[in-house]
């Protein structure tokens, strides 16, 4: 079978974030279907229609999802942080969003750091095609019928909510919704999130650790205009300048999206720095000055820590 962009590269696990399928209430996608030999069947599409909170975890409503395999009324999902994976809700219960046995992924396309900007999760049955940023663009399906080919053809990603349907005649229009707190849902301000960044030794370097704890008893949103959601940085105490920093010479989607930290709770990331600066250059022993950065709107960031390099 060709390859998706008849690409042909090693197959490895992928870290499934949440910004290989966006969701923001308003998000929309449009696929055109063909089979093998190219004879167009048709389109398919789906949206995000609608966000609720239970249990201090975002459920979003999609219409018409399509890629839920033998999965019928695919209504409700979320993305569980600790499997890294998306989940369909129904009722109490959770299951894949996308089933499957014996799952393996390919690499299609990484960044200069290596870290997949596209890949192809294949099952038994199907192969979906992922790009950061953007969601599903291409999915090659079983059918009774033989194979079905859906590649994307328009979206609509980060431009908000959906438009109310329109009055009926005659009718007064809606009164806007009013101007107060949502339930359930904290502002974020100086004194949350918390921000907690530290460095430990490591094998090939130090190990850095950057913890944004919500310590509020509601659910804590966070606007980002990429997908670039963290930073480590490290600096020279004595001009202020940038040594180093995780994301420096990498690429990340330009995508406005959100992303909710649950009550009483926190995000963790990590990374290891190997010691050298941004040109990869090793630096010279002394003291650093490390800073955490959540890259959201506006940008966040921890107390610098000092580490001592020898």
């Amino acid at each position: 079978m060709k390859l998706f962009l008849g690409l042909l590269l090693f197959i490895q696990s992928v870290r499934m974030t949440e910004d290989f399928l966006p969701l923001e209430v308003g998000n929309r996608w449009v696929y055109e279907v063909s089979n093998e030999a190219g004879q167009k069947l048709g389109q398919l599409e789906f949206a995000v229609n609608d966000r609720t909170i239970v249990s201090g975890r975002s459920l979003y409503v999609l219409s018409g999802f399509p890629f839920g395999g033998e999965s019928a009324n695919v209504r409700q999902i979320a993305y569980d942080r600790e499997t890294r994976q998306f989940i369909r809700v129904s009722g109490d219960q959770e299951f894949p969003l996308f089933p499957g046995d014996a799952l393996s992924t390919e690499i299609l396309q990484s960044d200069a750091a290596g870290i997949a900007q596209k890949f192809a999760w294949h099952t038994g049955a199907a192969t979906l095609v992922f790009q950061r940023g953007v969601g599903i663009v291409e999915a090659r399906m079983q059918s009774p019928d033989g194979v079905r080919i859906a590649k994307i053809s328009a979206s609509s990603i980060g431009q908000g909510a959906l438009p109310p349907p329109p009055p009926a005649r005659g009718a007064a229009p809606a009164p806007p919704p009013p101007a107060s707190n949502v339930p359930n849902v904290a502002a974020v301000t100086a004194d949350n999130p918390v921000l907690i960044v530290s460095a430990q030794a490591d094998p090939q370097g130090l190990k850095l650790e950057l913890m944004v704890v919500n310590k509020s008893n509601k659910l804590l949103p966070f606007k980002f205009n990429s997908s670039r959601t963290y930073d480590f940085v490290i600096k020279d105490p004595a001009t202020g300048r940038e040594v180093w920093s995780w994301s420096n010479a990498m690429m990340f989607a330009q995508v406005i999206r959100s992303d909710s930290i649950r009550a009483d709770s926190k995000w963790t990331f990590s990374e290891v720095w190997n010691r050298r600066d941004n040109n990869r250059n090793p630096v010279p022993p002394g003291r650093y000055q490390l800073i955490g950065v959540l890259w959201s709107q506006p940008s966040i960031q921890s107390e610098p820590v000092m580490i001592d390099i020898r």
